[in-house]
């Protein structure tokens, strides 16, 4: 994968040229139109090569990132351990070594003397000192047992100068030294402690390897060793044990090699296609393929191709008509018309079992002529389904049979048949040829009449009117220009009257206030009054006439009044 011509990436909010425009975007508006611009499809035929290019480095970055999403997301991933599984088996480490080292801790039983401590070491010598003072230890003993603890000689020679050992068994440990081959004593290797922070980083490194070793492992588990292993053990293990299965898995392996052998003879067939002279080219090629025990049952789709509209004309298919003693005794050949909804079903049957009675029986219902639309399945032998609009053909192309009937050739092992359609034009009547059940042809649109260089007329100019003369004994407007008129008299200003005698002055009743008016019976004072309904014999010319209410007698309402939608008052 090379990674120095990558393209850089778009910017989300950045439209391409010439694509349509996204629903969140604004609204583009040809301000000479009006209308939003014609969509501009993208030129097959541009170059590809137009996008500026990366840098080096920038080039390295997107090809960690296509490896990375490639390998780790793609394949790595569907496989790997959950994160609650890591900690669930991490939970389990810590609890072991919680119990291990804090609640039943390591008890040596019959360890070796190396792991004595020191004054385990000083006591040891000092039987060993008293039993080879005793003739209990001879010499050689004593040098074998001494050899057994770390440092001999340092041990003896600090036994030997303790004060607070008794001077009788300091004589017996100082008489060791004087044994032949003391001085050559090598001593065992003590354990050593390796320390709380020692200890404490082999609990982090055990801890870290479990959770990477534990992924490495279930990787290998689900990709490779059980897949390829175990999964074929198991499965080897339930065909010898489960009948039912073994057939099934059978069956499944014969329908993959019929479909594969299908899509080597279809795609066989598509090189040499088949012209009608009549009907052109065909629609549609297939092969259909029964294999003894395959569940047979195909059906394939009629449709026209992207270039004459993907339209749907129908199906057609081929299954199983009849069997006997559980093999193939004849084959059921359908097709399906879209524009007349017909259905047309022939059969294929075994040449040792066209004849049997209880064959006609069973599909003489299923076609228009069993005389004609039951025949032999032989080599080269077809049936046509012709309808107003599609023809389909089947042949059988090879075939080979065997006696489960009873009788020689009554039953099918094997069988290939050829399935060709055609449509044929002019079929519908009134429809335009090459439009065969297809939509009406959408005319081209017509552009646009061109109004930029219009020009119109300028308006008529109106006649001028001379202006009116004055009536007879009058003056003329123009004498009243500069008319101008008096200003009109001040009036004089009056004193303010006196209250009357004996009353109060305005000023007073400033601050007045006066109580609601008492609420009239019958009446709700924040409503308007009701109307009055004019007297009779005259119409008020503001308001509908009385609504007449149909009596009792005259009413025809079947639903007793509860239809009336009489507006209440």
């Amino acid at each position: 994968m090379s990674f120095l011509g990558r393209k850089k990436d778009k910017d989300d909010n950045q439209q391409s040229a010439g694509a349509p425009p996204s629903p969140d975007a604004p609204p583009m508006i040809d301000p000479n139109t009006g209308l939003p611009p014609p969509y501009d499809p993208p030129d097959p035929n541009a170059s590809q090569d137009d996008g500026e290019k990366v840098g080096f480095v920038q080039g390295i970055q997107n090809y960690i990132m296509d490896s990375y999403n490639g390998l780790y997301k793609i394949v790595l991933e569907p496989s790997m351990p959950k994160r609650a599984t890591i900690a669930v088996l991490l939970a389990g480490v810590l609890i072991g070594i919680f119990f291990a080292y804090v609640l039943a801790p390591v008890e040596f039983t019959g360890a070796h003397p190396r792991r004595l401590s020191d004054d385990g070491l000083e006591q040891w010598v000092r039987m060993v000192a008293v039993g080879h003072a005793t003739n209990g230890y001879d010499a050689d003993s004593a040098l074998l047992v001494l050899q057994q603890i770390p440092n001999p000689q340092q041990v003896v020679a600090r036994v030997a100068s303790n004060p607070q050992v008794p001077v009788e068994e300091q004589q017996a440990v100082a008489n060791l030294q004087n044994i032949a081959g003391f001085n050559e004593l090598t001593g065992s290797v003590a354990p050593q402690d390796p320390g709380f922070i020692a200890s404490t980083l082999a609990i982090i490194v055990f801890i870290i390897a479990v959770m990477i070793i534990t992924p490495i492992c279930v990787l290998l588990w689900r990709l490779l060793i059980y897949p390829n292993i175990v999964a074929g053990i198991f499965d080897a293990i339930k065909r010898a044990t489960n009948k039912e299965y073994a057939e099934e898995v059978a069956r499944q392996k014969k329908e993959l090699e019929t479909l594969q052998e299908q899509k080597r003879l279809k795609e066989e067939m598509a090189k040499s296609v088949v012209a009608d002279a009549n009907f052109g080219e065909p629609v549609m090629q297939n092969i259909s393929i029964y294999t003894k025990g395959r569940n047979y049952d195909d059906s394939f789709a009629i449709e026209l191709g992207p270039d004459q509209g993907n339209q749907f004309l129908g199906e057609c298919g081929a299954g199983i008509a009849t069997k006997v003693e559980g093999e193939l005794e004849s084959v059921e050949f359908w097709g399906f018309d879209m524009a007349t909804q017909a259905t047309l079903t022939k059969i294929f049957a075994a040449p040792g079992a066209i004849n049997n009675p209880t064959l006609q029986a069973k599909v003489s219902n299923r076609v228009a002529n069993p005389a004609t639309d039951i025949v032999a399945a032989e080599p080269g032998a077809k049936l046509n389904l012709d309808t107003e609009a599609i023809r389909i053909q089947a042949e059988i192309a090879s075939i080979s049979y065997n006696d489960a009937g009873g009788a020689p050739n009554s039953g099918i092992e094997n069988m290939q048949m050829k399935i060709v359609t055609w449509q044929k034009q002019g079929s519908l009547a009134g429809a335009p040829a090459g439009a065969v059940g297809g939509p009406p042809p959408i005319p081209p649109p017509q552009p646009l009449p061109d109004y930029s260089d219009m020009q119109f007329d300028a308006p008529p100019q109106m006649p001028s009117s001379p202006p009116a003369p004055p009536p007879a004994g009058g003056k003329s407007m123009d004498e009243y220009a500069n008319m101008q008129f008096d200003p009109p008299p001040q009036m004089p200003s009056s004193p303010p009257v006196p209250p009357p005698a004996g009353g109060r002055s305005l000023n007073e009743y400033d601050d007045i206030q006066f109580d609601p008016p008492p609420q009239m019976p019958g009446q709700n004072p924040l409503q308007p009054p009701p109307l009055q309904m004019p007297p009779t014999g005259g119409i008020n010319p503001l308001q509908p006439p009385p609504l007449q209410m149909p009596s009792d007698d005259d009413d025809d309402d079947p639903f007793g009044g509860t239809g009336d939608f009489t507006p209440l008052r």
